[in-house]
C-alpha cells in the first residue's frame, strides 16, 4: 500500500528561518520514506493570508497531509513520526506543542503551551503542563506547528484562517464565543472542532519556540524553580524529612 504523501510548509518571516529548524528538516527528510513536498513561503501578509495560501496550494496537490511550521519553531528530529501515529489512531488534526511566553501584562506569569480552552468569561486558558502521550478535549490549538489531514479542509467552510477581530469577511457565527483578540489559528481550530474534529496534541513531539531566547528552556527553568520551592516548603514543614538528592541529617 502506498503511503500518503505530505506537504510540509515553512513560513519564512522576512526571509529567514532558525538554523536549528533547517537542521531538523534535513534530519526528518533524510529518514522519511514517503514523498514529502517541502516549500517555504516568504513575503505573504498578513499571516492568515499566508496560511490560507498554503492550504490552497495543498488542496491543489495530491498530498493527504499538510504540516505547517513557523520560522521560529523547532520540532524534535522525529516529528514526521506523528503522521503514521495519527493514521493508525484515526486522528485528523494535531499540534506539535510549543511554549509561548506572555507579556508582563498578561494573565500567565510563566510560559505555557500553545493548546487550551475558552472560558465562559471569554478569556483564554492555556495548558501549563501536558499529560503523557495523546491528549484532547482542547478548544483551540496554535498553528506554529500544526498537522492537518485533507478531510479537515474539505469539511471546514472557508475562510480557514482569519484574524477574528479585525479582518473583513468574517462571519459573526464563526467568531461567536471567541475572544476579540483571537488570532487566525484559534479561529481555524475552533471551526475544525465545530465541524466535528477532535483537537489533539502529543507530549513526545514538543517543539522549541525561539524568541530572544528559546522558550522551552525558560519553561524547564520555571518548572525546576517551582519544584525546588515546593521541596523547600516541604522540608521546612517537616525538618526530619530527607528529600531526594539531599544529605541525611547528621546524628
Amino acid at each position: 500500500m502506498t503511503k500518503a504523501s505530505l506537504n510540509l510548509v515553512v513560513f519564512a518571516v522576512d526571509g529567514w528561518v532558525r538554523v536549528a529548524l533547517t537542521g531538523r528538516l534535513l534530519q526528518a527528510l533524510l529518514h522519511e520514506s514517503r514523498r514529502v513536498t517541502l516549500s517555504f513561503l516568504e513575503g505573504y501578509r498578513p499571516v492568515s493570508y499566508a496560511r490560507n495560501h498554503a492550504v490552497n496550494q495543498f488542496l491543489r496537490s495530491e498530498a493527504e497531509w499538510l504540516i505547517m511550521i513557523d520560522h521560529d519553531t523547532v520540532p524534535p528530529p522525529h516529528f514526521l513520526g506523528i503522521v503514521p501515529m495519527m493514521e493508525r489512531n484515526g486522528k485528523f488534526i494535531a499540534e506539535l506543542p510549543y511554549p509561548l511566553m506572555p507579556g508582563l501584562n498578561q494573565v500567565y506569569p510563566r510560559p505555557f503551551f500553545s493548546v487550551g480552552w475558552f472560558e465562559a468569561s471569554g478569556r483564554l486558558r492555556a495548558a501549563t503542563d501536558l499529560p503523557a502521550g495523546w491528549s484532547t478535549g482542547y478548544d483551540w490549538l496554535g498553528a506554529g506547528a500544526l498537522v492537518v489531514h485533507r478531510s479537515v479542509f474539505e469539511k471546514v467552510p472557508r475562510p480557514y484562517f482569519k484574524m477574528a477581530s479585525n479582518e473583513p469577511g468574517v462571519r459573526e457565527a464563526d467568531t461567536e464565543g471567541l475572544p476579540d483578540s483571537a488570532a487566525e489559528d484559534l479561529y481555524f481550530t475552533r471551526k475544525a472542532k465545530l465541524a466535528g474534529f477532535k483537537l489533539w496534541t502529543h507530549s513526545e513531539f514538543v517543539c522549541d519556540h525561539y524568541k530572544t531566547i528559546p522558550l522551552l528552556s525558560v519553561m524547564e527553568i520555571v518548572h525546576a524553580a517551582e519544584q525546588a520551592g515546593a521541596d523547600a516548603r516541604l522540608a521546612q514543614s517537616n525538618p526530619a524529612l530527607v528529600l531526594p538528592g539531599s544529605k541525611c541529617p547528621s546524628s
